[in-house]
């Protein structure tokens, strides 16, 4: 009798599409997302991702080198108005970047973009190919993205003229004037676009905004906290500059700013302000490695812009953390904050009884963030339900699409 040797058939790891737009404050994520599904889930994943110029910049390369299999496309920085969409290739270009056998045979079991990133959704829809959106920042503007188009439709559009305070998911509020009125229209798009997406990543943690988190249960989209994914891997750090040196309790007057480009104007800044902080203060107008920065132990105090990703990675560093309280950001009667304004929130941050409550507060959140990421923890189990559902969706499909 003939003997039947059984064979094994091997399929392969279902893939992930990644689709990011031309802001480093997105790609990082998105790299470290690509990374996770990778070593930890069983997936295969390939970034797409849009540069800002061409070709774009070593360190935005280097970035997202870090993802396995990366491909770059040209953003469109010559959009004609000042939308969210300036960040964004056309539809057009995202279809053609996509790899030959993704557009006529299909390879990909399933697609993320970020929030800007809805050319690409468009394109995912003709291909069949089911779509998640990765949201890159806060629970808080997730809030107001599910919210504007029915604020839209109460106040015909004109927030930027309204005397009441606008409440947002998670019992908290803005004021009219607070929403750009020069990109409204390309927020309020957004959020439109918003209503067909059936589930959301967050790049949070729901012991950092517990009280959004809540709010957002019940509703008819899934959002699931997944973070913090923040920079990870070792970047190299030129540490012999005199504003990082020596390594002392005693904090210095360092100063780390971020503009796009390597070779922006400084004429932003006011005059004399390099020539005044010269010896005391750095000045780079690149990306930074934050986390290395805020690990320095000179480091008393951490203000941000309005940079998730800078508010996630000092959690790791355990810097004082100012809160809503004593926000630098506050706008007075004229909508200018003073200098006196932030310097009395700096002293805040870093002396007395209101710096030692901060400092509880982001020892507290650093060991939850911590936690979050564990085996056990709550981030963690949200992404492997959610990639176990792509597993099940690709198996039904038969593997990659």
């Amino acid at each position: 009798m003939e003997e039947v040797q059984e064979r094994t058939v091997v399929r392969p790891c279902p893939r992930v599409l990644l689709v990011c737009s031309s802001c480093t404050g997105h790609l990082i994520p998105f790299a470290e997302l690509s990374r996770c599904l990778v070593a930890d889930h069983s997936l295969a994943a390939t970034l797409l991702f849009a540069a800002a110029t061409s070709p774009p910049p070593a360190q935005y390369l280097s970035l997202a080198a870090s993802a396995l299999d990366s491909r770059d496309t040209h953003a469109d920085r010559d959009h004609p108005d000042l939308s969210w969409r300036a960040f964004w290739p056309d539809r057009d270009r995202v279809g053609s970047s996509l790899p030959d056998s993704a557009v006529w045979g299909g390879v990909f079991a399933l697609a993320v973009t970020d929030m800007i990133g809805t050319p690409a959704l468009v394109v995912m829809v003709e291909l069949g190919v089911p779509s998640y959106v990765f949201f890159t920042s806060p629970w808080m503007a997730l809030s107001l993205f599910l919210r504007l188009p029915e604020l839209d439709i109460l106040c015909f559009g004109e927030h930027h003229d309204a005397t009441e305070s606008i409440f947002l998911l998670g019992y908290t509020s803005i004021h009219a004037h607070e929403l750009l009125s020069e990109s409204y229209v390309g927020m309020l798009s957004m959020a439109e676009e918003f209503r067909g997406v059936d589930n959301i990543l967050v790049n949070t943690f729901r012991d950092l905004e517990p009280a959004v988190g809540d709010s957002l249960e019940g509703l008819e989209v899934l959002v699931h906290p997944v973070g913090p994914l923040v920079l990870t891997r070792s970047v190299s750090m030129d540490w012999d500059h005199e504003s990082l040196r020596p390594d002392q309790d005693t904090s210095s007057g360092s100063f780390f700013g971020a503009t796009q480009g390597e070779e922006t104007s400084m004429d932003f800044l006011p005059k004399g302000f390099i020539e005044r902080t010269k010896g005391i203060g750095l000045m780079i107008q690149a990306w930074v490695p934050q986390s290395s920065i805020l690990a320095h132990t000179s480091v008393g105090c951490f203000i941000t812009h309005s940079g998730w990703n800078s508010s996630l990675e000092k959690q790791h560093m355990n810097a004082s953390m100012l809160e809503v309280q004593v926000w630098v950001a506050t706008v007075g009667p004229n909508r200018f904050t003073s200098k006196e304004e932030v310097a009395t929130a700096i002293h805040h941050g870093m002396e007395g009884e209101e710096s030692k409550k901060m400092m509880k507060r982001a020892s507290e959140l650093k060991e939850k963030s911590e936690h979050a990421l564990s085996k056990v923890g709550c981030s963690t189990q949200a992404l492997a339900q959610i990639t176990d559902t792509w597993k099940q969706v690709a198996g039904a499909n038969g593997g990659n699409r």
